[in-house]
C-alpha cells in the first residue's frame, strides 16, 4: 500500500481532520488553527480550510497584531478567503499591523 507523507502536519491535526471528514464538525482554536490549515491544504479538505476562516471571522480573533502571521499561513496553504480577510484587516489598520513586527 502506498504511503502518503504529510509535511508540517501534526498527528493531532490529522486526527481532527479525520473526525471532521466523518462528522462535518471541527473545533478550531488558537492552538490548532495553523496545523488544521496545513492539514486542510495537504489533504484537499476545502471545508476544513473554510472552518479556519470562520474561526477568524469571529469578532476579536483576527487583529492587526496577528494578521501578518495568519496571512503568511493563509498564503502558504492556499486559503484564499482567509488571505483576503487578513489583507482587509491589515488595510484597515496598517499602523497597528506593522507595529508588532510581523512584517
Amino acid at each position: 500500500m502506498p504511503e502518503v507523507e504529510l509535511r508540517e502536519v501534526t498527528e493531532r491535526a490529522v486526527q481532527i481532520a479525520l473526525e471532521y471528514a466523518y462528522t462535518g464538525q471541527v473545533e478550531v482554536a488558537e492552538d490548532n488553527w495553523a496545523d488544521l490549515l496545513a492539514a486542510a491544504d495537504q489533504m484537499g479538505m476545502e471545508g476544513l480550510s473554510e472552518a479556519v476562516d470562520r474561526y477568524f471571522a469571529q469578532v476579536g480573533r483576527l487583529t492587526p497584531s496577528n494578521a501578518a502571521s495568519v496571512l503568511k499561513a493563509a498564503h502558504k496553504h492556499s486559503a484564499a478567503a482567509l488571505k483576503g480577510r487578513c489583507l482587509a484587516c491589515i488595510d484597515a489598520d496598517w499602523a497597528g499591523a506593522t507595529e508588532g513586527g510581523g512584517f
